[in-house]
């Protein structure tokens, strides 16, 4: 509250109660002239302490000039009418306002801290206060100039004295602050480094562990990046530990200690690869193999294991040198003597392939085998079925197996084609057709009958080579519905020799358009257990005037053959010598409609018709080949049409394909086909057209 003159000479009237207050706090902090009588108390002495107060902040503020000024010589409003009042102010009441509250740090690498005297501040006391003296508490004083303090708060009590032995007191606070860190001592090692015990990928680490100082309290140390402590076990590498240091002020350092361990162990072989001696490869001067690897073990579990070791052995002596590395660049190596002799390719030695006897159902499973007596390692193995069809063989020990089901009727030619290691290559080819039949059609190709005479030449009776002259035949052969094996005769005499021949029993029959064949036992002279098989072309089917033609075969119960008016070709060739008399018919049969479509009963007939060549043999050349392709050289054909060509390897993967037209006049045909990309051995060329289906081998 501002007492006396405005700033713009206003006079402040205050009202009755503020009046009477201000009298009183003048009368307690102003003294009039002595002599003067003392103003009256008032009941309003409650605003003292408050007055007190704010003389306190306002001295520190203004200044005691300014204080004495205002409230000690102003004049004061005294009368609720606009009268003024005025007196003079003699004395001031006793205070003191001590210097402001100081914070600050301890000394480094103390705990205290010593501030200077004059550093204190001075309090302030009335200037009017003669003979006053001011002293403080707490005077731990470091000497003349200093007193020292200590973390924490520590209050000074500042005390005015008068003349009159009357006094004031105010307080001022000195807070010191532990501001320094912990110390970890620079001297202590910040790294150990040992070696990992054999056989062991870490180790066992002691080592003192760290301490840190302070400057006032104690420390507490902790490992904050883990629970690592003295005597662990630490693996392979480098370990960090880093520990924290904090006081009781919260000041923290920190130390980082680094364990390393060292691995020095290189892999051990646990094995001692033995020299290995082994033959060429089939043909080769060089042995392809893998070395089988030797055993390792490592202290720390990881490495790589290499060696030198060519892609393929040459002949002689190679000393192959194996080399274990592990991770940490520790490494051992160990040799191996590895000897390759060489050793040539042994030549194929087959023995007959073996088909099942007498004829077979169509969809019923042919199996078949042949064992090998020598040839190498088979590396391929193809069985052709003589229906365009061909599988893989399968190799048990010494024998190789086939199996295959026919869809249709007919008379087939089995061979096998082997390739060894060596890149050789060989063929075999059963003597004997196989025979497959319809036992629901009965074939369904017709029935055979005939008889007549032919020329018999020399040297078709094995055992009397120079008997010849006529030799007479009868004959008839069909089946019955349902009946797999035929039924009818057969009858052959040469009369030049006393050779006579009767047919028993009739195993197999099968038609092909213009051929027949079919087989059976019988006796000759009288003696049984000889088997026969007559092959017959009715020539009425090729033409007007195209005779018809006949050829025998008789076997011993030995297998072996005493006749065969074709001696030396082979058995499922067609029949060559023409009759001197007679005729043989074969009949086609007749469909019959059970109520099926005729375009049914047309495809059923045509089923069971195997798709043979009615052509002499196809030519293909140069063989082996070159790198102008193919040329194929074809006979005169039944008509024109379109020639489907393909080339297989001996696996039955097809590597080329061509179709083209051909004349029925015949020709030939370049085909430039690519064989670069092709293996050297031995492939099939595969030949098809209208009543066409010809095999012929090629090599590259």
């Amino acid at each position: 509250m501002y007492i006396g003159k405005s700033l713009a000479g206003k006079v402040i009237q205050p009202d009755l109660a503020e009046q009477r207050s201000i009298v009183n706090i003048r009368d307690q902090y102003c003294i009039s002239d002595p002599g003067l009588p003392k103003a009256p108390d008032v009941p309003d002495n409650f605003l003292k302490p408050l007055f007190s107060s704010f003389m306190k902040n306002f001295y520190r503020l203004f200044g005691a000039a300014v204080m004495f000024l205002i409230f000690c010589t102003l004049p004061l409003l005294a009368t609720e009418t606009g009268n003024t009042a005025t007196t003079s102010i003699y004395r001031q009441e006793l205070f003191i306002i001590a210097p402001p509250d100081i914070e600050i740090g301890v000394d480094w690498e103390e705990c205290s801290v010593l501030i200077p005297h004059e550093d204190l501040g001075t309090p302030i006391i009335p200037e009017n206060c003669n003979n006053c003296t001011v002293s403080r508490s707490n005077e731990d004083d470091y000497d003349e100039f200093y007193t020292i303090y200590y973390p924490g708060t520590t209050t000074i009590t500042w005390t005015v004295t008068d003349e009159f032995g009357n006094t004031a007191s105010d307080t001022q606070n000195i807070i010191v602050a532990d501001t320094q860190p912990p110390i970890f001592p620079y001297f202590q090692p910040d790294s150990y480094t040992v070696e990992a015990p054999y056989g062991q990928c870490g180790a066992q680490v002691t080592f003192p562990e760290p301490g840190a100082g302070d400057n006032c309290s104690s420390t507490t140390i902790t490992v904050v990046n883990g629970n690592y402590t003295s005597g662990d076990y630490f693996p392979v590498g480098l370990t960090e530990i880093v520990y924290e240091a904090k006081d009781e002020s919260g000041n923290t350092d920190y130390f980082t200690l680094y364990i390393t361990v060292e691995d020095k162990q290189p892999p051990v072989f646990t094995t001692i690869p033995e020299p290995v001696t082994r033959p060429s490869d089939p043909g080769s001067t060089v042995a392809t193999f893998v070395l089988p690897a030797p055993q390792v073990t490592e202290n720390c579990t990881y490495y790589e294991l290499k060696n030198d070791a060519p892609a393929a052995f040459p002949v002689g002596e190679t000393l192959v040198t194996w080399t274990a590395s592990d991770y940490h660049g520790n490494s051992v190596s160990i040799t191996q003597l590895v000897t390759i002799t060489y050793e040539e390719c042994p030549a194929f030695s087959l023995e007959e392939i073996q088909i099942p006897e007498g004829v077979q159902p169509v969809n019923g499973e042919v199996a078949v085998s042949i064992n090998m007596l020598d040839g190498g390692e088979i590396s391929s193995a193809i069985w052709y079925w003589g229906d365009g069809s061909q599988s893989e063989a399968t190799l048990d020990g010494n024998t190789i197996r086939g199996a295959h089901r026919y869809s249709s009727a007919g008379m087939y030619t089995i061979e096998l084609y082997l390739e060894n290691s060596c890149g050789e290559t060989a063929s075999i080819t059963h003597h004997e057709k196989l025979i497959v039949s319809d036992p629901v059609t009965g074939a369904g190709s017709g029935f055979l009958t005939g008889g007549g005479w032919f020329y018999s030449p020399p040297g078709a009776w094995i055992s009397k080579p120079a008997v010849k002259g006529k030799a007479h035949f009868s004959l008839n052969s069909k089946h019955h519905k349902k009946e797999l094996t035929p039924k009818g005769s057969f009858n052959f005499k040469l009369q030049a020799g006393g050779f006579n021949f009767k047919g028993t029993s009739q195993q197999w029959l099968q038609v092909e358009d213009h051929q027949a064949l079919y087989q059976g036992m019988g006796m000759l002279n009288g003696v049984s257990g000889y088997r026969y098989l007559v092959s017959v072309i009715d020539g009425d089917m090729l033409g007007k005037k195209v005779a018809d033609k006949i050829r025998v075969i008789i076997w011993n119960p030995a297998g072996v053959i005493v006749y065969d008016n074709q001696a030396g070709a082979a058995l499922g060739a067609e029949a060559t010598h023409s009759l001197g008399g007679g005729s043989i018919v074969i009949h086609k049969a007749k469909a019959k409609d059970k109520g099926k479509s005729k375009a049914k009963d047309k495809a059923k007939t045509k089923s069971t018709v195997v798709a043979v060549s009615s052509v002499s043999a196809i030519t293909a050349y140069p063989n082996p080949l070159t790198a102008e392709g193919l040329w194929l050289a074809f006979p005169e054909l039944e008509k024109d049409q379109e020639i489907k060509a393909a080339v297989y390897d001996l696996k039955g993967r097809m590597v080329a394909e061509k179709a083209f037209p051909m004349t029925k006049a015949g020709g030939s045909y370049h085909w430039p086909v690519d064989h670069s990309t092709w293996s050297n051995g031995v492939y099939l060329l595969v030949i098809r057209g209208d009543r066409l289906n010809q095999q012929v081998k090629i090599i590259k």
